[in-house]
């Protein structure tokens, strides 16, 4: 059995001789952690090549790249998540927002010191 070990996950190569194009079908059986069990996805990639050993490799190669999408898809489900969850917990449209301390203003895109307000803050410590 040929398998590989990629960011937390288990790749087994399952390599099938397809009798109709007499090449061999590079497929993978990936398989990684999910609390107390496992989870896992049989793989079957589109390519064929004249060896097994080909597909051994292919089926290994390719296992990595289907694991890196995965997680890439689940950091960006996790991150729409948080934007998800941030925006539930903005006040609603009832209660007022904080607005900036009197001594910030805005201008262009970027906080700046008030430079007066500043100065007559620090005449009253």
């Amino acid at each position: 059995m040929w398998s590989r070990s990629y960011r937390r996950h288990v790749i087994m190569a399952f390599p099938s001789f397809d009798t109709a194009t007499n090449s061999w079908a590079p497929q993978a059986d990936i398989s990684w952690p999910s609390g107390p069990e496992r989870q896992s996805e049989f793989v079957r990639f589109p390519l064929r090549v004249m060896t097994e050993s080909e597909a051994v490799a292919c089926a290994l190669r390719r296992g990595q790249s289907w694991i890196d999408n995965r997680l890439r898809a689940r950091s960006a489900e996790k991150t729409a998540n948080l934007v998800v969850d941030r925006i539930n917990s903005l006040p609603s449209s009832g209660e007022p927002i904080s607005s900036p301390p009197p001594n910030l203003r805005r201008r262009s895109g970027m906080i700046r010191l008030n430079p007066l307000l500043s100065r007559n803050s620090n005449l009253r410590s």
